[in-house]
């Protein structure tokens, strides 16, 4: 949608993400709030929805950009459809990423999602993609085994 005169249109997935954040951020504020007013239950709630509040002011100017000649021309377009169609295929990877975390093992899921990630994001090495993926799967297992005590099926570590 375009604002009268002014050159500028409105980016609605941006202004929705930007009102989402700032929504649930009220909202949880709010319930806290609500349970209790004592600083140990708000020390890092109430500050943290502040934060975000300013952040999402700040930002939320980006959400008004100014109309760009160039984005109406068709290779434009269709690069656009091209990165669209990257985060769809990236969503659903995650998507099997959260389902095969029991079947495949924590640390094969992770290190497959990497893998996908990095490949449809454009690296095209596959030195490069299995290394990365192999020590940032290592990293993660191995840091979440560390903090969190509860059993993941894994199918290598």
């Amino acid at each position: 949608m375009l604002f009268r005169n002014s050159g500028r249109r409105i980016d609605w997935g941006h202004l929705a993400l930007i009102a989402l954040m700032a929504g649930c951020s009220l909202a949880y504020l709010i319930d806290a709030r609500g349970t209790s007013l004592k600083t140990g239950n708000l020390a890092l709630v109430q500050p943290a929805a502040i934060f975000v509040f300013i952040l999402s002011a700040v930002v939320l100017s980006q959400a008004f950009p100014k109309r760009d000649p160039a984005e109406e021309r068709p290779e434009i377009r269709a690069a656009r459809r091209v990165e669209t169609g990257r985060v769809a295929l990236l969503a659903m990877a995650f998507g099997a990423f959260v389902f095969s975390l029991e079947t495949l093992g924590f640390d094969l899921a992770t290190f497959v999602f990497v893998a996908c990630g990095l490949y449809l994001c454009g690296e095209r090495r596959l030195w490069v993609i299995g290394l990365y993926a192999l020590v940032f799967a290592y990293l993660v297992v191995t840091g979440y085994q560390m903090l969190v005590p509860y059993p993941f099926p894994m199918m290598v570590l």
